[in-house]
């Protein structure tokens, strides 16, 4: 069983996609179908390398940040993204890669972005993508303020599997997971055997493409979860 907020938020991906490909799934043309998005494979992807592509179209953009390597980067405004991966890695983290920064398109720009256009009106996008100031009234209004404004960046760092994660990149993992391994396809799958997160590791590895640092914090979530709670125990 999954929370609400993660079911809805794949439910809505699958309708926009309108169809679901076969295991192990690419989410390149599902999120063709859903979104305005494109994908641009860079090898040995970087903070500069992204602002060079830019620069290259006419549009000026300083992350202003010190160069460094990254897996993946998202980069969005007037509803529309560009996802970068770095070529230089392998075919499972491309896949992980994609559906990360696809999650956070998903979750952290166009759900608020369409929550604020459809509370205000169509004229609070001008507002949205930093073509005009708000009014005062708009200023007052919390669609805007949950909503990014202007350009929409999203850096996936080369970070540690075992780091821990703010809760928005923890959301966006859970989404991906969902999108290439559901839940409801794990439980058919593998919810009648007793497994170690090793072994379902290799599973979600196998069957559904996924890299294997990936694979085993999203084992042990699963894992964990149909455990329960731990039970209570009490010295006496």
């Amino acid at each position: 069983m999954i929370p609400g907020w993660l079911a809805e938020a794949a439910d809505q991906f699958w309708a926009e996609a309108g169809t679901t490909p076969l295991f192990p799934r690419d989410l390149t043309l599902p999120a063709l179908r859903a979104f305005v998005v494109d994908r641009q494979v860079m090898p040995g992807l970087r903070l500069r390398g992204i602002e060079e592509w830019f620069a290259k179209r006419a549009c000026t953009i300083e992350l202003g940040q010190q160069d460094r390597r990254l897996r993946g980067c998202l980069a969005a405004i007037g509803g529309s993204a560009m996802i970068f991966i770095d070529g230089a890695d392998e075919a499972a983290e491309h896949r992980f890669t994609f559906a990360h920064e696809l999650s956070h398109l998903l979750l952290d720009y166009l759900m608020p972005r369409n929550q604020a256009i459809s509370r205000l009106g169509p004229d609070i996008a001008d507002v949205l993508d930093g073509v005009r100031e708000p009014t005062e009234n708009e200023r007052l209004d919390a669609a805007i303020n949950a909503c990014p404004l202007g350009l929409h960046l999203h850096l996936l760092e080369r970070r540690d599997a075992n780091a821990l994660v703010s809760m928005v990149e923890s959301k966006a993992d859970q989404l991906a997971w969902e999108l290439l391994a559901p839940d409801e396809e794990l439980d058919r799958r593998f919810g009648p055997q007793q497994l170690s997160v090793a072994e379902l590791s290799h599973g979600l590895v196998n069957e559904f493409g996924f890299p294997m640092p990936e694979a085993a914090k999203y084992a042990g979530r699963w894992i964990r979860a149909r455990q329960g709670p731990k039970p209570l125990i009490r010295l006496v």
